[in-house]
């Protein structure tokens, strides 16, 4: 398990979780 993978990985949550923090919002 590398480093890169996990910052890869966080960094796709982090986008996901903006992208429904938005929708949310706009709601």
């Amino acid at each position: 398990f590398e480093l890169e993978e996990l910052a890869r990985f966080l960094r796709i949550l982090s986008g996901l979780y903006e992208q429904a923090a938005r929708s949310a919002t706009s709601m």
